[in-house]
């Protein structure tokens, strides 16, 4: 009898954590990154760095393997864009055109041009666009108060120029 007590908690409890981790799923996957047409805007990077001058523009990871570079236009609509402390500001000119050669270095294809917007769906849209992201990867966006968001930085990403597949890192090992 007890056995049959302790396997009816048991399936019950796993029932519980099995419903909880499913609502949860509703709240993950709230895309702060969208590309730029689906917003219904006509923006390249080819455009972005041609215009580079109107933006703030910052990297994320080292410099000389940079894994984003953010441009950030000087009116966001009311919205505040904080950056991690880890996002390092670069001037338009020949360190730009570095990162961008360092960043598109190995496969070019895989770096993507993304914008970043508020987490709610009802506000993404262009006007309510707080930057634009080049990069291969996600990066982070924290909701700190309704207006008010932090981009979290982009740790370094594996690149064959600098790894040599003999450490942790290079084996896609994240400690």
């Amino acid at each position: 009898m007890q056995g049959k007590k302790i396997v009816w908690l048991s399936v019950c409890l796993a029932g519980f954590v099995f419903a909880v981790g499913c609502a949860s799923l509703g709240q993950l996957g709230k895309k702060t990154q969208l590309y730029p047409p689906t917003l219904g805007m006509d923006m390249s990077i080819d455009q972005l760095r041609q215009n580079a001058q109107s933006y703030d523009v910052y990297y994320s990871g080292p410099k000389y393997n940079p894994s984003a570079i953010l441009f950030v236009p000087p009116d966001t609509s009311g919205l505040e864009l904080r950056l991690d402390k880890d996002w390092k500001e670069v001037a338009p000119g020949p360190d730009l055109g570095d990162l961008f050669w360092k960043i598109e270095m190995g496969n070019p294809n895989q770096v993507k041009l993304w914008v970043v917007v508020p987490p709610d769906e009802e506000m993404q849209s262009a006007e309510n666009a707080m930057a634009f992201i080049y990069t291969k990867v996600y990066a982070s966006l924290q909701t700190i108060s309704e207006n008010t968001y932090k981009l979290r930085s982009i740790p370094e990403q594996f690149n064959p120029t600098y790894h040599d597949g003999s450490s942790s890192f290079d084996r896609g090992w994240n400690y």
